[in-house]
């Protein structure tokens, strides 16, 4: 499905589709042009155009858009009508916003003044109620670090969140780069609601490999370090040198996920 401003929603359609094809015990899917023809169908509601590949394996249920450039976030159904809209009083969406099983928004939204700018910073994280009313906030922003992108509540309650941390050049250049420029590498923070306590941290500052110059700080052969990260492997002038933009905890193996963009991995 696609929403007019170029959003597009076919994940829950392939996710429906992957879902189908691993139950052995079903018909096969019929692929042909013509029933998918058929099944093609664009519809019009109060927050645009939605078209669907497959009309038929999209549920029932609501949808949350994210709407950055537009500063929105709603709930709106498979016919693209709006169910509900979260007034954001005045803040700019940093990124991302999630809908919580109690109903309360999380939204990663842009701090009053970011002194770190890169594409999809944020600095202000809040729990908001379906009236705009603020339960949580939690700022984050200085001239040292931001948060950015996504976060999730933990089952614990607490909540994990994307950071860049600005490392000065003098300390780039003793870790071994060849960039003479601030470098903002990923970190993720833990922070208590209740308290708004950082109850836990992890920075990939920490685990760091190079092997342009053997008189710098962690140099080593990379091949035969995989459980590190090659300060070198992208060459970034403004510094963002991973470009995370997407984490998830897994709760069964007590796991967090981070999608890094400029590795190509998770």
């Amino acid at each position: 499905m696609k929403l007019k401003n170029h959003f597009h929603f076919t994940i829950p359609a392939f996710l429906s589709t992957l879902l189908f094809l691993s139950c052995s015990n079903d018909k096969p899917l019929d692929n042909s042009s013509d029933d998918l023809e058929k099944k093609h169908k664009i519809v019009t509601g109060d927050t645009g155009i939605a078209e669907y590949f497959n009309y038929d394996l999209v549920s029932e249920g609501y949808m949350l858009v994210n709407d950055a450039q537009s500063n929105r976030v709603y709930l709106m159904d498979k016919n693209a009508k709006l169910i509900h809209e979260w007034p954001l009083n005045g803040k700019r969406l940093g990124n991302d916003a999630f809908l919580m099983k109690n109903g309360l928004l999380l939204a990663m939204l842009e701090a009053e003044d970011p002194k770190i700018e890169l594409g999809g910073f944020g600095g202000l994280l809040q729990l908001i109620d379906k009236n705009g009313d603020v339960t949580w906030s939690f700022d984050y922003s200085t001239n040292d670090y931001i948060m950015h992108h996504d976060a999730e509540m933990l089952p614990n309650g607490n909540i994990i969140v994307q950071i860049w941390e600005r490392i000065d050049q003098e300390e780039v250049l003793q870790n071994g780069s060849h960039i003479e420029s601030d470098f903002f590498p990923d970190a993720i923070i833990e922070i208590n609601p209740s308290t708004d306590e950082i109850v836990w941290e992890w920075h990939v500052w920490d685990y760091l490999i190079q092997d342009l110059d053997n008189t710098k700080e962690n140099y080593g052969v990379i091949s035969e370090n995989p459980q590190l990260v090659d300060l070198n492997y992208v060459s970034d002038e403004n510094g963002d040198i991973m470009h995370a933009n997407g984490l998830d905890y897994d709760s069964k193996n007590d796991l967090i996920f981070l999608s890094v963009n400029f590795y190509s991995e998770i």
